[in-house]
């Protein structure tokens, strides 16, 4: 899989929000944690719902933090990402948390194109080990939910 910034911007969402569209970086020292030195571009999930509800009377729904655009082969995808860098541990993860904004940002951004079947959970490097394993027990050993550094998702989408 490789990261694609025309997949990216070219989103129907990264379209009619523009504001969303921001550096990984950005996000991610948003969020608590370090620089990763990436100015590759992904859609802030979190402004797109803001912007989404603005003005009207919908209540804003939980999402995933960000969705990046990536080939994969042929076929382009968006992959959906949680940075959960604030968490001193992973018994805050919780199943229903989880599957909402999973089930949200998937109606944002599924329509028109292909959501990659991995879901990115994005920790300190402290806790990567402990929140594999509660995540793996949350989705009943399926292994779509993966917990991963920062450092692991600049190189796995990134580079």
């Amino acid at each position: 899989m490789w990261y694609s910034k025309q997949v990216t911007e070219t989103h129907p969402l990264a379209l009619k929000y523009p504001k969303s569209v921001t550096d990984i970086s950005e996000v991610i020292v948003a969020e608590g944690g370090r620089n990763i030195n990436c100015i590759e571009r992904v859609i802030n999930l979190d402004i797109v719902e803001t912007e989404r509800c603005s003005g009207s009377s919908a209540d804003e729904l939980k999402t995933m933090d960000i969705a990046v655009g990536v080939c994969h082969g042929a076929l382009n995808e968006i992959v959906l990402c949680e940075l959960r860098l604030r968490y001193k541990s992973a018994k805050q993860l919780k199943y229903s948390e989880i599957d909402g904004k999973l089930r949200h940002s998937k109606e944002l951004c599924g329509q028109l194109t292909c959501i990659h079947r991995n879901f990115f959970f994005v920790f300190q490097d402290r806790i990567v080990q402990q929140a594999k394993a509660k995540l793996r027990r949350l989705n009943k050993n399926k292994s779509t939910w993966l917990a991963i550094s920062s450092k692991e998702l600049k190189t796995i989408i990134f580079s």
